[in-house]
C-alpha cells in the first residue's frame, strides 16, 4: 500500500496497528495531502470567479444540445463578471450562471481528455 500511496504522490503516516487476528491485521493510515500554493492560489481564483456578484452571457457555441459541436470538445463563451452589482440575482445573472456552467463541463471535459479544440 505504501508504494501505490508514494506513487500517486500522497504523504501518509501509519497511525495505529490492532493486535493479529489470525493472519489479518488492521490498520489505519492517515493521509496528508502535500499543500501546494500553486493549487490552492488557483482554486481561490476559481472560488472568486464563481463568487462574483453578477455574470452575464453575452454569447455562445458550442453548448446548445441542436449544435453539431455539442458532442465534441469545441465551445465558446462570452460573458460579463462583476465583482458588485445591484442586481445580482436576476434572470440575467441566473441565466449567465447556467452557461457558464454548461461551458466549465465542457473545459474540464476536454482539460481532462486533451482534446484541442478548433477554431
Amino acid at each position: 500500500m505504501n508504494k501505490l500511496l508514494e506513487r500517486a504522490g500522497l504523504e501518509y503516516r501509519v497511525s495505529s496497528v490492532s493486535e493479529p487476528l489470525s493472519d489479518l491485521y488492521q490498520i489505519s493510515v492517515e493521509l496528508q495531502f502535500p499543500s501546494n500554493p500553486s493549487h490552492n492560489e488557483a482554486a481561490e481564483k476559481w472560488r472568486a470567479l464563481e463568487a462574483c456578484a453578477r455574470m452575464k452571457l453575452l454569447g455562445c457555441a458550442g453548448l446548445h444540445e441542436s449544435s453539431p459541436d455539442f458532442e465534441t470538445a469545441f465551445g465558446h463563451i462570452g460573458m460579463e463578471f462583476w465583482t458588485e452589482h445591484r442586481a445580482s440575482g436576476d434572470s440575467q445573472d441566473k441565466q449567465g450562471r447556467e452557461w457558464f456552467a454548461k461551458f466549465m463541463k465542457k473545459a474540464v471535459a476536454a482539460y481532462r481528455n486533451k482534446e484541442k479544440p478548433h477554431g
